[in-house]
């Protein structure tokens, strides 16, 4: 939705900044770096809407649904 561009932005601004340089990497050691990026970033971040991590909401909404 256009309204959470702000949110998306802000997301690949981090994410480039806690992946540095991709040049770095060899291919397979940048797709593992990708990952473990996005994991921590899904498992540990927080979503500054909701006052929680994601998968402390995950749990709450499984309770819910």
């Amino acid at each position: 939705m256009p309204w959470e561009n702000g949110y998306r932005n802000s997301f690949y601004d981090k994410f480039k900044i806690d992946l540095g340089d991709p040049n770095r990497f060899k291919t397979w050691e940048l797709v593992a770096e990708i990952y473990l990026t996005l994991w921590t970033t899904t498992t540990r971040g927080f979503i500054p809407r909701f006052n929680m991590p994601p998968v402390v909401f995950a749990k709450l909404y499984a309770l819910v649904a």
